[in-house]
């Protein structure tokens, strides 16, 4: 249980130190909340020396894990038979084109955060963090939320 602490303590003093030093406004409890960072860490089992790649990179990993089902939807893998079958819900232009507009705003931030790995920017890392935790909360959950629950519908009949 000491060590879980003192891991969670050391998470707490990295994001300070990160907030400080970029100064973004995301809280950590907001992050937390969209990205499940403290699980992360948890589940890593340890806080990098520099916070923001691990940060950026569990919240790239989040858009990923729906990049892939978006994906799906608008190309659907021959082998599985459940991606061919949901195509079929989001089959009009409005639905393709809705698909595809997450899809644009969750490459934003997965090229982004790979052109941060190359070049540290801390104006460009800051934004990272802010645009990634609105651009969630305001397009990319809804968004996916209001596909998954058609799917979810479709499925349940």
């Amino acid at each position: 249980m000491a060590e879980k602490e003192e891991l969670l303590k050391n998470l707490e003093e990295s994001f300070d130190n990160l907030q400080k030093d970029l100064k973004f406004n995301a809280s950590f409890e907001e992050l937390n909340k969209s990205f499940l960072i403290r699980d992360f860490i948890l589940e890593e089992n340890y806080v990098a020396e520099n916070f923001f790649v691990q940060l950026s990179s569990r919240i790239a990993a989040f858009y990923g894990e729906w990049l892939r089902y978006l994906n799906s939807l608008l190309v659907p893998s021959s082998e599985f038979l459940a991606s061919q079958t949901e195509i079929k819900l989001f089959n009009t232009e409005e639905d393709k084109k809705h698909v595809w507009d997450l899809i644009k705003v969750g490459m934003k931030f997965a090229n982004m955060r790979v052109l941060l790995t190359l070049q540290e920017d801390k104006k460009i890392q800051s934004e990272f963090i802010d645009e990634s935790l609105k651009a969630w909360n305001e397009i990319f959950k809804p968004g996916v939320s209001s596909l998954v629950k058609r799917a979810y519908a479709a499925w349940k009949d």
